[in-house]
């Protein structure tokens, strides 16, 4: 069974205890945005989605609230 949790011996260390969960947190929030953007752009090229959408020319927005994750596409960039 894995150890789930962290221990902070002095504030120094508690401020690196949350900046690798902050981290480990922002990580997972790009890899679910790049899951979820169905098409090649620029330098990022997906050999499932080998075209650009315009469609999807507009904001990419992921929150993450109570251990829930959520995507959305919003508004226009022009």
């Amino acid at each position: 069974m894995p150890n789930n949790s962290l221990i902070a011996n002095n504030p120094h260390e508690l401020g690196r205890c949350l900046e690798v969960l902050n981290l480990l947190d922002l990580g997972e929030l790009i890899m679910i945005a790049a899951e979820d953007r169905k098409e090649s752009r620029g330098q990022i090229q997906r050999p499932d989605y080998p075209f650009t959408n315009p469609l999807l020319n507009s904001f990419h927005i992921i929150k993450q609230a109570k251990g829930d994750t959520a995507t959305e596409w919003r508004g226009s960039l022009a």
